[in-house]
């Protein structure tokens, strides 16, 4: 081949080489400059995790202002992924670590204290399925127990009190079905998909706990935290906090209450209190019944009792025969209308018909 024929070559692969190398080079420009918004943004969601956070519930007073679901407030020791993790460290590397900090300080904590804290089981699953959140070791801590950990505190920097709002219920076998209780709830399903991972609060389950969820719940906040390619959070980047809960003050007066159930005792039945004035619900009992403290194997112990059927409200969720309790209200609204005269009399042969219907008597040949 001839020196000629050999430089048309050389030419041929020059210009396809400064071909490939300018559309490598438009290629990134584009990237660069024209999906530069879509890269941050692909790259805000792979490394920004949102955070739902329950609100503080609003509780329940009778009439008189006395508490009946209220919270309180307990402490629980957290570990603090970020500042107990070193650089490269595998995941079950770590949860041994941290369980091996819970043990170190189980002993600080007081006698008992190592029978309380998270199982290795527990911490695993927190660290690989939230690895952002800090990890809850200890829950529920007693006074003297804060006060050992203070003493303590400067010797385990990767470790922190976090508190937690519980619901408690103040007299909690009266007014089971009428007051309800709440439990542990998330964001709605729709809105569960924004967000990463949930510090929990409560919703009404049943009775007026369900009635005034609205009013009772608040408004949720949200924590946006920046994590690293392992999912450890490192920087907090936004946070805004719930708003609590309106408190709800009820016509029902608790003294009133615990008089029905105890009238109750153990009957089948149901007793309810009105003010006849304004009508409104000074009381109202239901029996068999449960307590609203109750842990959730009791509950599913109440719902299986098909044959007492303790769960049902049976003030309001069974129809009954309102029998002679309804005499004096006809009585009165015949004379005020005049239809009958106050020596009026009348006997009963057992029954009568209305219409088509034949309405009996609870005695048989009447009275």
């Amino acid at each position: 081949m001839n020196h000629a024929a050999w430089q048309r070559k050389l030419r041929w692969l020059g210009t396809a080489i400064v071909a490939v190398y300018a559309v490598l080079f438009a290629r990134a420009a584009l990237l660069q400059l024209g999906h530069c918004a879509a890269g941050r943004d692909s790259q805000r969601r792979q490394s920004v995790r949102r955070v739902w956070v329950g609100a503080r519930r609003g509780g329940l007073y009778d009439r008189h202002g006395v508490p009946l679901n209220v919270n309180r407030d307990a402490m629980n020791l957290c570990i603090d992924l970020a500042a107990l993790r070193e650089p490269g460290e595998t995941p079950r590397r770590l949860v041994e670590k941290t369980v091996a900090l819970s043990n170190r300080l189980a002993p600080l904590l007081g006698p008992g204290a190592l029978l309380t804290a998270a199982s290795p089981a527990d911490v695993a699953r927190q660290v690989i399925q939230a690895p952002a959140l800090p990890v809850v070791v200890w829950r529920d801590l007693s006074p003297s127990q804060i006060a050992r950990w203070a003493v303590h505190e400067c010797a385990f920097p990767a470790i922190r009190l976090m508190p937690e709002t519980t619901r408690c219920y103040l007299l909690p076998d009266k007014g089971f079905h009428v007051r309800g209780f709440a439990a542990t709830a998330g964001p709605s399903p729709g809105a569960s998909r924004d967000y990463a991972y949930c510090l929990p609060g409560t919703a009404g389950r049943c009775g007026l706990e369900q009635v005034c969820d609205d009013r009772l719940r608040g408004r949720p906040g949200e924590i946006v935290l920046q994590v690293d390619v392992c999912g450890y959070r490192t920087a907090v980047l936004d946070c805004r906090e719930p708003v609590a809960g309106e408190d709800v003050v009820l016509s029902l007066d608790i003294r009133l209450q615990c008089y029905a159930e105890e009238a109750l005792a153990e009957r089948t039945g149901a007793v309810v209190v009105l003010d006849p004035a304004t009508g409104d619900v000074l009381a109202m009992a239901s029996s068999p019944a449960g307590r609203l403290d109750g842990s959730s194997a009791d509950y599913a112990a109440l719902a299986a009792d098909r044959a007492r059927n303790p769960l049902l409200n049976r003030a309001v969720g069974q129809v009954y025969s309102p029998g002679s309790t309804f005499k004096p209200l006809v009585a009165v609204a015949a004379l005020i209308s005049g239809t009958v005269s106050h020596n009026a009399g009348f006997s009963c042969a057992g029954a009568f018909r209305y219409g088509r219907h034949r309405v009996g008597c609870w005695r048989q040949g009447g009275h």
